[in-house]
């Protein structure tokens, strides 16, 4: 089985709640992990601004940022079918200005979750 490392901002509420579900749902195959120095993101090719600015999922030697990374870690869950319609070719355009709008409102997002934690 691979294990998958999904790369987020640990200091962000709403990121660290997301990465946690994606943990618990993918049977094993991802390991969330914010707490990367920075020599470690470097050789992952990837810097502590690059992952303060989108999620990163790493498989191997391949990188996948911002919606094309939360679409492969659900691929690794009961929610796959998910993860291949955000994944679509016809679809990912719009998976990626959706994603870029949650990224930018990440305060607010974090704001409204916090009620059900």
């Amino acid at each position: 089985m691979t294990r998958s490392t999904l790369i987020y901002d640990g200091n962000c509420f709403f990121c660290t709640k997301c990465a946690e579900w994606f943990s618990t749902r993918s049977e094993g195959e991802i390991r969330a992990s914010q707490s990367f120095t920075d020599e470690e993101l470097a050789s992952l090719s990837l810097s502590r601004n690059d992952v303060d600015a989108q999620v990163w999922w790493v498989e191997g030697p391949e990188r996948f940022g911002g919606a094309d990374g939360v679409g492969r870690a659900l691929l690794t869950s009961k929610y796959s079918l998910v993860g291949r319609v955000l994944l679509w070719r016809a679809v990912l355009p719009v998976s990626r200005k959706v994603y870029a709008f949650v990224s930018s409102h990440r305060s607010w997002f974090s704001k409204l979750i916090r009620y059900f934690y």
